[in-house]
């Protein structure tokens, strides 16, 4: 796996265009996000974007609206995979609230007991 990130192999981002426009895509709606940005709005921008510097020899221009639907889909996908790990630490972090409680009570003198 190789990281593409900004100021991440930027030796190979320099040799293969199609990926740095890519990663400066992606990058533009992270940094959208951040000015807390509606992923719609992120997303729109970065598209925009990516019009006036002509990524992809035009692409984004040609196609913006399948590729407005396909990041929308994909920004939704990685939200709900966030959560579904959150959800799934917040519950393993509980139970194993619960499990010390348990393990003390049985072990020692606790108040509670």
């Amino acid at each position: 796996m190789i990281n593409i990130n900004p100021g991440h192999n930027e030796t190979l981002q320099k040799i293969c265009q199609p990926l740095y426009n890519y990663t400066s895509y992606v990058s533009r709606i992270s940094d959208n996000k951040k000015k807390r940005l509606t992923a719609k709005e992120a997303v729109n921008e970065a598209v925009d974007w990516a019009i006036k510097e002509n990524l992809f020899d035009g692409f984004f221009k040609l196609q913006k609206e399948e590729i407005l639907a396909m990041s929308l889909t994909a920004y939704d996908e990685e939200s709900i995979h966030r959560a579904w790990y959150n959800d799934g630490l917040e519950d393993e972090i509980e139970q194993g609230i619960e499990k010390n409680k348990r393990d003390c009570q049985r072990r020692c003198d606790c108040p509670g007991n």
